[in-house]
Formats: C-alpha cells, structure tokens, sequence
C-alpha cells in the first residue's frame, strides 16, 4: 500500500545524491518514484514539478534533463510531449537506431518500431516487412483506437 503524502513529507523523502534529489520511498518497475497525493496515485517527479511551478497541461510529460527516474528536483525537470521525449533520447543517445529500434514517424508522431507495434497491435517484423517491400510509412502503421480489456479478449475469442 503506497502511504498518503503531505507536501511536508514529500520533499523530506528526497535525498540529495550528486546534483539529483532522489525520492527514498517507493518506485514504479520503471523506477519513478510513486505516492499518493491529494488522494491520488502520481509520480512523484510530476508532483514535485507541480508543487514548484503550478499546475501540468493535460497532454504535456514533466521530462528530465538529468535522465535520473528517482530525481525529483524541480530544476532538473521540463515540460514537453511525445515528440520531445524521443528527440531528447536520441540527441542524448538513450535510444539504439538499430533494425529493431528504427524510428518511425507517422501521423506527426515518431516513436520506436516498437512502440508502434504496441499501439497498432501488429509484429515489429509485420511493420519491417511492409516497408521493405516500399510500402509508405502511413501505409505501414495505422493506428487504430485503443481498445480496453474486455474489447481485446472478444476480438482474441473471434
């Protein structure tokens, strides 16, 4: 059970390690720190980044610059958004542009081969094939809605 947090109490769980703050309670598998506060479950680098600036945009990622999941320092933090995320992994070299990791743009969005075979359902291999046999990038990858749950397990018993 994650403990509910005050803001008090969030800032004396950070811990200063090198120039990070880095948050001394739980973390998600990812290795983001996790609490609840105000009733619910956040990160707590998006609520450190709140408490010190204001409120998040409803679409925008609170980014690190120091690529520390745990740090919660509210000057090592930015706002942006899918797009900025993946430029800042490839300008700091965090993401491998080999065959499997090949960047992918369609609809304005670029993400990893991966995460398009996520989202679209289809193989990474299904999404390699159908672009070397010269089909576009928006040919290759349409990306349906998500569906929940109980959609994918009618669709799976078809």
């Amino acid at each position: 059970m994650i403990p509910q947090l005050t803001e008090h109490s969030l800032w004396s769980k950070l811990v200063e390690i090198g120039e990070c703050w880095e948050w001394t309670g739980p973390r998600d598998p990812k290795g983001y720190g996790k609490t609840k506060y105000a009733g619910r479950h956040v990160r707590v680098h998006r609520l450190a980044f709140e408490l010190a600036t204001g409120p998040i945009p409803d679409a925008a990622m609170v980014l690190h610059k120091c690529d520390n999941r745990p740090c919660a320092r509210p000057d090592h933090l930015f706002l942006g958004d899918a797009q900025t995320n993946v430029d800042d992994m490839i300008a700091k070299g965090r993401i491998n542009l080999d065959r499997d990791h090949r960047m992918l743009t369609a609809g304005g969005l670029t993400l990893p081969i991966a995460e398009w075979a996520r989202r679209t359902g289809l193989a990474r291999g299904a999404i390699h094939c159908r672009l070397r046999r010269g089909w576009s990038e928006e040919d290759a990858v349409r990306v349906p809605p998500q569906k929940n749950g109980e959609a994918r397990a009618r669709e799976r018993a078809l």
